[in-house]
């Protein structure tokens, strides 16, 4: 490899220390809204089945597979 190509891929390249912080921030994140559902999950299970059922059709509507028209 010529040290132009050496250059240019060095260049492009994402530092290991910058991919790796990258990471456990996106894990992080992902841990705490795990850990949020299972916060909120003894508050929902004393609803009577009626008002769950209501909650999580009109709190969650958005949250559903996409509807795809064809």
């Amino acid at each position: 490899m010529s040290r132009r190509a050496t250059l240019l891929a060095r260049r492009h390249t994402i530092p290991p220390k910058l991919l790796r912080f990258a990471t456990t921030l996106l894990v992080a994140q992902l841990l705490g809204l795990a850990f949020a559902h299972v916060l909120e999950q003894p508050a929902k299970m004393q609803y009577d089945a009626a008002l769950y059922i209501t909650l999580q059709k009109s709190l969650y509507v958005n949250w559903g597979p996409p509807y795809i028209l064809l």
